[in-house]
């Protein structure tokens, strides 16, 4: 779902808790966004990584706090596996 939001021209913050398991996992879907906006002529959104552990209150206060500051809308909140 990650690479398909991006390669439609999404730009896409994946909340993953290990960020070098996301960092592999970032790799592969920008690989697949690419091919996607390749095979509909444009370009591919942007793929990021933030911090979040969901299992503390913390983690998810210094995420929102961070995502708030970047001043990105937020439109769609998807959440298929935690990574």
């Amino acid at each position: 779902m990650t690479a398909i939001f991006a390669g439609m021209g999404g730009n896409v913050v994946m909340a993953c808790r290990s960020l070098e398991k996301a960092n592999a996992a970032r790799e592969r879907i920008v690989v697949e966004a690419e091919e996607i906006a390749l095979q509909y002529g444009h370009k591919a959104g942007k793929v990021e990584i933030m911090q979040l552990d969901i299992a503390s209150r913390k983690s998810i206060e210094n995420f929102v706090n961070e995502y708030h500051k970047s001043g990105k809308p937020l439109n769609v909140l998807g959440m298929p596996s935690l990574v």
